[in-house]
């Protein structure tokens, strides 16, 4: 009999995330798919030309919120100035993200994308330690 640490299946525990860090993976998860989604409806607008903006915010913004989520899901202790940043390009991808969609709210899937932009941002600048209004 195998003792259950030198077994193929042993694999050594991740720290747990913080209640923020957990809260901040969980909306850069849904913001990115919120954005992807968004740009794929915008792109099949009769308007998509004038959507072009918005596309690449959203492209762009489900870049970085993927990043940041790759990084908090590994649940270990990340570069401080590299989380440091990476929250900082988050804050302001999804900031962008939302002002932009929020111009074409009228079209539901701009009006969700920008709703998870802000809950996204909102997580982020929680776990960054910006005080929230």
């Amino acid at each position: 009999m195998q003792h259950p640490e030198s077994s193929g299946n042993h694999h050594p525990s991740k720290p747990a995330l913080s209640a923020d860090m957990k809260a901040c993976l969980d909306a850069c998860r849904a913001c990115t798919v919120a954005c992807l989604a968004c740009a794929k409806a915008c792109a099949t607008e009769k308007d998509a030309a004038n959507l072009q903006a918005c596309i690449r915010l959203d492209q762009d913004c489900a870049s970085v919120c993927t990043a940041l989520g790759d990084v908090l899901a590994r649940g270990s202790a990340p570069n401080a100035a590299m989380l440091d940043a990476l929250l900082g390009a988050c804050i302001a991808s999804c900031g962008a993200c939302a002002k932009e969609c929020d111009t074409h709210s009228k079209m539901a899937h701009c009006a969700a994308c920008a709703e998870a932009c802000r809950t996204c941002e909102s997580a982020c600048q929680k776990l960054k330690g910006v005080p929230q209004a």
